[in-house]
């Protein structure tokens, strides 16, 4: 008998980090009605990539995203390494070539649990980066609304709406992008802090054998 069924290499996660501050034109505070909103003074824009950017918020993000993926991606290797060194010796102690066709089906059956359980492994260490990259993308929003809603009180306007696609158009004198970004960058001590540094955690339960 050649080789047994080798525990296939898993390609790791790849995360494509792109407009990662952008989730749908949301309004950072809202009125119910448009009518409302005429009374009590109108509407700003802001540019929530674009404050994010230059504040240096964006860097510092997908640094810390950047971080955890690499972070994630060694426990994986790890795991996979494990794990293939319990195939492996399953194999040994069926007696390699020698091993029975019963053998063999005991075998072929723990590497497929050994792939189903990795691939669970991997489905959440991707749940945990996505939420970590949600509380990061949650924090510069936090931080930009009092800022922006501040801004655009003294400009007389009530409401403030993300620039997006689904605005289809708005004048130049309710953009408060360049004021946010730089009341933010007045009143910041240092550079502005996306989110506390953390690390996802996940952590694959041991393969075992079933007889």
């Amino acid at each position: 008998m050649r080789a047994m069924v080798p525990f296939p290499y898993f390609k790791l996660i790849n995360m494509k980090i792109k407009n990662f501050l952008l989730i749908g034109a949301l309004a950072i505070t809202a009125l119910s009605s448009t009518s409302v909103v005429a009374q009590q003074g109108g509407v700003a824009v802001v540019d929530v990539d674009a404050v994010a950017r230059e504040i240096g918020a964006d860097k510092e993000v997908l640094g810390a995203l950047k971080q955890a993926q690499d972070n994630l991606n060694t426990k994986l290797k790890d795991a996979q390494a494990t794990m293939q060194k319990q195939f492996d010796a399953a194999v040994a102690k069926a007696g390699g070539d020698k091993a029975t066709n019963e053998q063999k089906q005991q075998l072929a059956q723990f590497n497929r649990q050994l792939q189903s359980q990795f691939a669970q492994y991997k489905g959440q260490a991707q749940v945990a980066l996505n939420r970590e990259q949600a509380k990061r993308v949650l924090a510069i929003r936090e931080l930009i609304r009092p800022v922006a809603m501040e801004v655009a009180k003294a400009k007389g306007l009530s409401v403030v709406l993300q620039k997006s696609e689904q605005i289809l158009g708005f004048q130049e004198s309710s953009d408060i992008t360049k004021a946010v970004a730089a009341k933010l960058k007045a009143t910041m001590p240092a550079k502005a802090k996306a989110a506390p540094k953390a690390t996802p955690k996940a952590s694959p339960a041991k393969a075992t054998k079933k007889k």
